[in-house]
């Protein structure tokens, strides 16, 4: 089993009916297993391509919110933010400004930092200069 955020993967796994393990699959499949949803317990059968989406997504889940916590600690990463989101000076300044005020968390890292950029992008924020 594999936990990420938002399910859990299994692997299919075929075994005899004594419960022997096969040493090869009995059929030739596409589908490496199954996930099941955190949220409603949902299954879903998946192939080797979603199971490197997922993972991939995860690994993408984990760098950005990294990067939110390093900018809002250490103030490091903002050239990164910055070419990211095609902000200029001004714009990453209030980014920088409007983070140190947010609170989020592994979940909501990328919603949250799509929803400031937004904001800035559409000079939402009062009192600051663009």
């Amino acid at each position: 089993m594999i936990e990420f955020t938002e399910c859990y993967y299994f692997d299919h796994i075929y075994t005899h009916a004594d419960g022997r393990d096969w040493d090869v699959a009995p059929v030739a499949s596409s589908q490496t297993g199954f996930v099941v949803s955190k949220y409603d317990g949902y299954a879903r059968t998946v192939t080797r391509i979603d199971l490197i989406l997922l993972k991939e997504e995860e690994r993408r889940m984990d760098e950005l919110y990294e990067l939110a916590l390093n900018v809002k600690e250490k103030k490091a990463g903002l050239d990164i933010i910055k070419s990211r989101y095609g902000l200029n000076t001004k714009q990453l300044l209030i980014f920088l400004k409007v983070i140190q005020k947010e609170t989020f968390d592994r979940l909501t890292v990328t919603a949250k930092l799509e929803e400031i950029i937004k904001n800035i992008r559409q000079h939402k924020y009062p009192g600051e200069s663009y």
